[in-house]
């Protein structure tokens, strides 16, 4: 009755881990390089709802463009660039409901801007410095912009889109109209935010945020007010930026330079944050070796034989579903069992040998360190006991519950496991039934291998 219970709470687990792993995910479906005699224009197709953010990577330079919820790439896995700066674009199934476009740079990072229109994200990269620099010159430190007059209302017929490229250590985000844009600003506090009110709009067909993580800016978000009245906000970090603002006919410019802090003469250099761990995740595939102890159920095997004897085996996990959460996977183990006793009446020896066939499904959860775990199956129990006067063997098929705790001892291709298991099996010889089950301690010592990346 424990064993059935058991089983049912194992299946409603995984059906609950089955639900929740059918929720709508997104498909990076292409990524398609246009070169022209100025620019490299890289346009990101995805297929479903998703949401992006970027950032860069030092050592060696890359930019990242990072997707989710994505489980699905159809890309090749690189393209060749070899312009601007950029010498190939890799994608990757980085988590299994993360995916990333990551464009190498030869050396430095070349100037880009990076634009979303409906299922796409497209990157666009130059390197005509010193025009964009002259075009862009540095605001003035710490300083508001004076109000400005408000100019002649007329309404915005849509926000199209928010867009934004980075110039040397300053950042150019763009508020792109359909009309001349009547609006006021406000700087927040507590949260920092920077905050423009569009008014009055007909339609916005813009995305409602962009991840920005430059220049002390975090993302930019367009909430609606009221039928016609948006604002467009600002994250801001607690460094503020300075910030100027350039409104065009079509466009609402906002230029963001964050100042650096000035050392102070008695301040000591301070040594460098350690880098961060990377976290190890569960791996894929487990194969290894069993040792423990097993005692049967059956009194009268008790009396010829004694109590526990050694078991030892090897044993095969697939985890083709690994999540931070849980890991859902299948194992197939082979075991073998041997002892030696006496008769109970003549005291003739006599030798047992037990032979199990396993295959379990497996439920891990987390995987860091420490990953406790429960598993369901079948097995198959082949066993024989000789002596100088007689031999018997057969076979029966029974089932097992276990549990136990998945231990990473901190090298990747190597883990450990602590387990309980209880085999439930009988046997029938001439009409009697005979309890071959029984409880089972031991240890397990694996090889990892697949291991996903975080």
């Amino acid at each position: 009755m424990k064993t059935r219970t058991c089983f049912v709470l194992v299946l409603l687990l995984l059906t609950s881990v089955w639900a929740a792993a059918q929720t709508e995910t997104a498909t990076l479906k292409s990524v398609q390089l246009q070169k022209t005699e100025t620019e490299l224009i890289a346009q990101i197709e995805c297929e479903g709802p998703f949401t992006y953010q970027t950032f860069e990577m030092a050592e060696p330079n890359r930019l990242v463009v990072e997707f989710a919820p994505v489980t699905k790439v159809l890309t090749e896995s690189a393209y060749e660039a070899a312009a601007f700066g950029v010498s190939t674009v890799r994608t990757a199934q980085f988590q299994p409901q993360v995916a990333r476009v990551v464009f190498d740079m030869v050396g430095g990072f070349p100037l880009y801007k990076i634009n979303q229109t409906l299922n796409r994200v497209v990157v666009t990269f130059w390197m005509a410095e010193t025009a964009v620099a002259e075009a862009f010159p540095a605001p003035a430190p710490a300083q508001e912009p004076p109000p400005a007059a408000p100019p002649v209302p007329r309404t915005v017929a849509d926000i199209k889109g928010i867009t934004f490229e980075k110039v040397n250590d300053q950042l150019k985000v763009s508020i792109h109209t359909e009309g001349p844009a009547v609006l006021q600003g406000f700087r927040l506090a507590q949260p920092s935010r920077l905050l423009f009110v569009f008014s009055p709009v007909e339609k916005v067909s813009a995305p409602p945020a962009v991840d920005i993580n430059r220049s002390g800016v975090k993302r930019a978000t367009i909430e609606k007010q009221d039928d016609k009245t948006y604002q467009v906000v600002f994250g801001l970090e607690d460094n503020q930026p300075s910030f100027t603002v350039d409104q065009k006919p079509d466009t609402v410019e906002v230029l963001f330079r964050q100042e650096a802090k000035p050392a102070r003469p008695d301040a000591v250099p301070q040594a460098a944050a350690p880098a961060a761990s990377v976290e190890r995740t569960f791996p894929r595939v487990h194969v290894g070796g069993l040792f423990g102890s097993y005692g049967i159920d059956s009194r009268d095997f008790a009396d010829i034989y004694g109590g526990s004897g050694l078991i030892s085996g090897a044993e095969i996990a697939l985890f083709p579903l690994t999540t931070k959460i849980v890991s859902l996977g299948l194992s197939g183990a082979l075991r073998s069992y041997s002892k030696e006793g006496a008769s109970t009446y003549t005291k003739d020896p006599t030798t047992l040998t037990l032979k199990f066939t396993s295959v379990s499904i497996v439920a891990a959860f987390g995987g860091r360190d420490v990953a406790p775990y429960l598993a369901y199956g079948s097995d198959n129990v082949s066993f024989k006991e000789t002596s100088e006067f007689h031999e018997i063997s057969d076979s029966t098929n029974g089932s097992h519950l276990e549990a136990g705790v998945y231990l990473f001892p901190g090298i990747d291709f190597l883990s450990a496991k602590v387990y309980a298991r209880y085999l439930k099996a009988t046997a029938t010889i001439e009409n009697v039934e005979v309890k071959l089950g029984g409880m089972e301690f031991g240890i397990g010592i694996n090889v990892c291998l697949l291991r996903p990346k975080r």
